[in-house]
């Protein structure tokens, strides 16, 4: 039987972002990617969420080729995330929640 151990919400909730960071305040077992925004785009809340108490569980994606990976990465690097929040974004994340080793 299939489990649902961790669920993994994607694509970026608009126009219900509040309500996506609410679930993953509430359920543990909730990891979230907003592929196919630019995090410019990204919404106050959900910028600061991944600052703060959602930065483990937030992973990065791109929807390549509409998005190209240089500009997206950039981006990311242009918010002023600390090299810690943007290594668990764009890589740590995503190795633990898909159980890649390192």
């Amino acid at each position: 039987m299939f489990s649902f151990d961790e669920i993994l919400a994607a694509r970026p909730a608009w126009p219900r972002q509040d309500e996506m960071l609410a679930i993953l305040r509430h359920k543990p077992n909730v990891a979230y990617e907003p592929h196919g925004w630019r995090p410019r785009q990204f919404s106050p809340a959900l910028k600061s969420a991944i600052e703060g108490r959602m930065q483990d569980r937030i992973m990065w994606g791109c929807d390549f080729p509409v998005l190209r990976y240089g500009k997206v990465i950039s981006d990311w690097e242009s918010e002023g995330y600390s090299e810690a929040v943007l290594r668990k974004v764009l890589s740590d994340n995503a190795k633990r929640h898909f159980g890649v080793a390192n």
